[in-house]
């Protein structure tokens, strides 16, 4: 969530979150992904829609990988050279609910890091919520859950020391409960 930083020239073998990815020309895709320490990036597939042997499901949004990377000094878009699935999270392509609901998750954990910067708390809330999204595990609150500590970790959370309309303050040691009705 801070600026982008340089990454130095090099080989990198990194356990990775597929956001998305885009066509590029005839055969390549762009992907991006996002990594425990090393935040948000993206890399070049080449030839990956041509050939499915080469990287077969390891680019698919949602999917856990170990991927291998190289980066050039002086290029912000770096060659995917391998990757070997970890987790295909299989069941969201099952459920047009889910599937919707781990896209969300998806677009927020891409909106909320910034290149390079590592991101151990979103990469780990995003793996928390594929992994309730994927099981069934009541998805709604998962959904709920997975927003609002994005948020707190973004620094928009809701203030639960008072409630906003009484103000009455929130006694120690107890439970805080978000309610829609006053008091």
């Amino acid at each position: 969530m801070v600026g982008a930083r340089q990454v130095k020239p090099g080989s990198y073998q990194q356990r990775a979150i597929i956001l998305g990815r885009v066509n590029y020309g005839e055969a390549d895709l762009i992907v991006s992904f996002l990594t425990r320490g090393r935040g948000k990036s993206t890399v070049m597939a080449k030839n990956a829609r041509k050939s499915g042997k080469r990287f077969g499901n390891v680019i698919s949004p949602d999917a856990l990988v170990d991927m291998s990377f190289n980066v050039k000094a002086g290029r912000e878009l770096v060659n995917l050279e391998s990757g070997e699935l970890v987790r295909a999270f299989e069941n969201l392509a099952r459920d047009v609910i889910l599937l919707a609901k781990a896209s969300l998750a998806l677009e927020v954990a891409d909106a909320f890091c910034a290149a390079h910067d590592p991101s151990e708390e979103i990469f780990q809330l995003l793996s928390w919520g594929l992994d309730r999204f994927d099981c069934g595990r009541r998805p709604e609150e998962a959904m709920f859950l997975f927003l609002l500590k994005a948020l707190q970790m973004a620094g928009f959370g809701p203030n639960v020391s008072a409630c906003p309309i009484c103000g009455r303050k929130a006694e120690s040691g107890r439970p805080r409960v978000l309610k829609c009705e006053p008091g």
